[in-house]
């Protein structure tokens, strides 16, 4: 199954695609509630289940249908419980949404949907949700993110304490403390060329409590939230502004990035997103891999959670 972001079908549309999908929307609505009406009090009762049945495949019609004429496009929502936008995609959660192939499956992912305990009778239209970058600071479920990625120390049980760690990343790999937080002594990142044992760098450890551990890491992701601002150049939701942050305090801003970002190029940054940032010495990591995965799942509102995939697809 292919997942979506609600951008990838406003960007670049007209708005007549937007008006005519809403006045096909109203309409079924209005076909509706007057069959409801002729099916109470004005047509016999040999013939208002038909009628009432016509009304609904109608509408079901309209939702699935439409993409064939490139409605699928519209940005439309329908009451909780039965959400879905008029080309089939239903809402899994957040703003990720899933493909039905045809109508007998997109019927039954509308009748089996469940909104999140958090959602009002009525969904929040998507662009509403988009904010200036500078309004933004990261959501805890983005801390908690990063703490399921970042160990607090190398699992060494010889060394009491939160002992630093080193960073699987390039040939001379850099000693972190707490929640990934990079040392740095004289000035320059603690390596393990400079540093190469663990009683070398031990004196240098500036956490010895999950507490201090929390508190640098909101400190460190305060610069990082401030990185991505200045590199924004457009309106973001707020779990896109939590990926691109884990992104940043991961990886350091990528100029790559931010030109898919900011020229709303979704399938190259999809491309870009899950294809860099993977290799530490030229090698391949696994954990890399997941990280990056999980992130553009962030990103599209999918969900905050670790997850061990090696594809997205």
């Amino acid at each position: 199954m292919d997942f979506y972001r609600y951008n990838d079908y406003l960007w670049g549309l007209p708005n007549w695609v937007h008006t005519v999908a809403l006045l096909i929307l109203i309409a079924a609505y209005a076909h509706l509630i007057f069959g409801y009406w002729l099916v109470r009090y004005r047509i016999p009762r040999y013939v208002k289940k038909y009628f009432a049945l016509r009304c609904i495949l109608y509408i079901l019609y309209m939702m699935f249908k439409a993409q064939d004429k490139n409605f699928g496009m519209a940005d439309l929502f329908f009451p909780i419980y039965i959400i879905g936008y008029i080309d089939g995609l239903i809402t899994l959660n957040g703003w990720g949404f899933y493909r039905c192939k045809n109508l007998k499956e997109g019927i039954i992912k509308l009748i089996t949907f469940r909104s999140e305990k958090n959602y009002l009778n009525m969904r929040i239209h998507p662009l509403l949700m988009k904010k200036e970058a500078f309004e933004l600071r990261v959501s805890q479920k983005l801390l908690n993110f990063i703490r399921s990625y970042e160990n607090l120390h190398d699992g060494d049980k010889s060394v009491i304490g939160l002992q630093p760690k080193l960073d699987a990343r390039g040939k001379d790999p850099i000693w972190t403390v707490g929640w990934g937080h990079a040392l740095v002594v004289d000035g320059k990142f603690a390596t393990k060329s400079r540093f190469p044992t663990m009683a070398d760098i031990l004196p240098y450890n500036t956490v010895n409590t999950i507490e201090e551990a929390d508190a640098l890491l909101e400190k460190d992701i305060t610069k990082f939230e401030n990185l991505v601002k200045a590199n924004l150049k457009i309106k973001v939701n707020q779990h896109q502004f939590d990926a691109l942050v884990s992104h940043a305090y991961n990886c350091g801003i990528s100029e790559g990035l931010y030109i898919r970002v900011n020229n709303r190029a979704e399938k190259a940054l999809k491309e870009f997103w899950l294809n860099r940032y993977i290799t530490s010495g030229g090698i391949k990591l696994n954990g890399l891999i997941h990280r990056r995965i999980d992130e553009y799942e962030i990103w599209l509102g999918i969900n905050y959670n670790r997850e061990y995939k090696f594809t997205f697809n």
